[in-house]
C-alpha cells in the first residue's frame, strides 16, 4: 500500500505543480516562488496534508527522509543539467572569478555569519559557525531556475550560475567539517585544508572520470533513449559513488556534468542531442516542482513569526557577508560591473541545500540549539526565497540586464 501512498503524493504534488506554473503567468511571479507560497499555504492548511500514513509523522518525513530525497534525489539531475549547458571553453575565462566567490568567498561567509550570530544571539560558537556553513552558499536550484526565467545576459548568468554550482559542493564540504568539530570538540587547521582540499578533488575527479566513461559509451552507441539513459547513470552515479567513499558528491555532478556536456555532444546525433536536452529540460522541471513545494511545506510559518528577531540579526548577517564578498572580491577583478555587482549580491538566494542541510541535524550533534539554528535558516530560506526572488526582476530592469524578448516570442520556460 505503501507504493500506491507515495503515488498519489506524488501525483498530487506534481497537479499542484502544474496549476501553479499556469497561475504564475497571469500574476507575473516567478515559477519557484510560486511554488514556495502554495507550499506555505498548504502546510498552514493541514500539518497532515500530503504525508502517508505508512512513512510515519510528519516530523519523521522531514527529519529522516526529506535531506536525502532533497541531496541525493532532486538535487543530482538539476546539477547536472546546469552543468552540461555550461561550455568549457566559456567557464574558463570566467573560472578564476567563479572559484574566487566559491572557495574563499563561502568560508568568509561562515565566520562572519557565524560570529554576528554568536556575538548577538549568544549561541556558542561551533554551533553559530555551523549555521553560518549552511547558508554560506547561493542555492544553485533557486538561482539558475530564476536566472532562467528572467533571461539574463550569458555572462552574467555564467558567473552566477558557475558560483552556485561549486560554492554549494563548498559549503557541503565545510559543514561536515564543522559537524566533526563540533563532534570532537577540536579543530587543527592544517587538517582541516587538507581534509577540505581531498574531499572536493576526490568528488570532481569521480565524476570527472564517469562523465568521461559515459561520454565514451555515447559515443559508441547511436540510439537515443539508451544514450539518455547513460546520462542518468552518470548523473545518479557520480553522485553515489562520490559519497560512498566519502567525497563531495555535488562536486562529483558538477564535474560530470560538465565533462558530459563538452564531449558526450560530440558523438551524439541531431536528434539525441535535441531529445536529450528535452528530457533533462523536463526533469529540471520536475525537480524543481518538488524542491520549491518542499521548501513551503516544511518551513513552519509560525514558529517564524514567533523568532522574527533571531532571524533578522541571522539574516543581517547573510546579507553583510554577501555584500562583504560580493563587492570586495569584485575589486580584484575589473571586468565586472557595478550592476552586474548588485544583481550578484541580491541574487545570493538561499534554498534546497541549506533546508536539506538544517534537517539533517539532530539534537545529539548539535545540542539543545538546534531548534533554533533550523528557526533561522528556515527564516533565511523564506526571506531570500519570496522577497529577493519576487524583486530581483524589478532590480535586473532598472539596471537594464534583462534581454527583451522581441513581440510573438513565447515566454520563457517555467524552470
Amino acid at each position: 500500500m505503501i507504493i500506491f501512498e507515495i503515488e498519489q503524493l506524488v501525483i498530487t504534488l506534481l497537479l499542484i505543480a502544474s496549476l501553479v506554473g499556469i497561475l504564475v503567468k497571469w500574476l507575473r511571479m516567478p515559477y519557484t516562488v510560486g511554488l514556495v507560497v502554495i507550499g506555505l499555504l498548504l502546510a498552514l492548511w493541514g500539518p497532515e496534508f500530503h504525508v502517508p500514513e505508512a512513512l510515519g509523522s510528519r516530523q519523521n518525513l522531514f527529519t529522516n527522509l526529506l535531506p536525502s530525497l532533497i541531496l541525493g534525489t532532486l538535487i543530482p539531475p538539476l546539477i547536472f543539467e546546469a552543468a552540461f549547458h555550461i561550455q568549457a571553453r566559456e567557464l574558463r575565462r570566467e573560472l578564476p572569478l567563479i572559484l574566487t566567490f566559491a572557495i574563499p568567498g563561502v568560508i568568509l561567509t561562515m565566520f562572519l555569519v557565524g560570529g554576528v550570530v554568536a556575538w548577538g544571539s549568544g549561541m556558542a560558537l561551533p554551533v553559530a559557525l555551523l549555521l553560518g556553513a549552511l547558508l554560506a552558499a547561493t542555492d544553485p536550484v533557486a538561482v539558475i531556475a530564476l536566472f532562467r526565467s528572467l533571461g539574463a545576459p550569458p555572462r552574467l548568468s555564467l558567473i552566477i550560475e558557475g558560483e552556485s554550482l561549486f560554492n554549494d559542493g563548498t559549503a557541503v564540504v565545510i559543514f561536515n567539517i564543522m559537524l566533526a568539530i563540533l563532534a570532537t570538540g577540536a579543530f587543527e587547521l592544517t587538517e582541516g585544508i587538507r581534509e577540505f582540499l581531498i574531499v572536493s578533488a576526490g568528488g570532481l575527479l569521480i565524476g570527472g572520470v564517469i562523465g568521461y566513461m559515459g561520454s565514451a559509451i555515447i559515443n559508441r552507441v547511436d540510439d537515443y533513449l539508451i544514450e539518455i539513459s547513460i546520462t542518468i547513470v552518470t548523473a545518479y552515479g557520480s553522485f553515489l559513488v562520490a559519497e560512498h567513499y566519502h567525497f563531495a558528491g555535488v562536486l562529483a555532478v558538477v564535474a560530470a556534468g560538465l565533462v558530459s556536456g563538452n564531449v558526450g555532444p560530440r558523438g551524439m546525433s541531431p536528434l539525441t542531442q535535441q531529445r536529450l536536452l528535452e528530457f533533462w529540460e523536463f526533469a529540471a522541471f520536475l525537480a524543481n516542482s518538488f524542491v520549491f513545494l518542499v521548501i513551503g511545506l516544511v518551513i513552519d510559518l509560525q514558529d517564524v513569526l514567533n523568532n522574527l528577531g533571531p532571524i533578522l540579526l541571522v539574516l543581517v548577517a547573510v546579507l553583510l557577508a554577501r555584500l562583504v564578498v560580493i563587492y570586495g572580491f569584485s575589486l580584484l577583478f575589473r571586468s565586472v560591473t557595478a550592476s552586474m555587482q548588485h544583481v550578484l549580491f541580491w541574487g545570493g538566494l538561499r534554498g534546497a541545500i541549506s533546508l536539506a542541510l538544517a534537517l539533517s541535524l539532530t539534537p545529539l550533534k548539535v545540542g539543545p540549539d538546534l531548534p533554533q539554528l533550523q528557526t533561522m535558516a528556515f527564516g533565511v530560506v523564506l526571506f531570500t526565497m519570496i522577497v529577493q526572488g519576487t524583486t530581483m526582476e524589478t532590480l535586473m530592469e532598472k539596471l537594464r540586464l534583462i534581454k527583451q524578448e522581441p513581440p510573438g516570442d513565447p515566454p520563457p520556460s517555467l524552470d
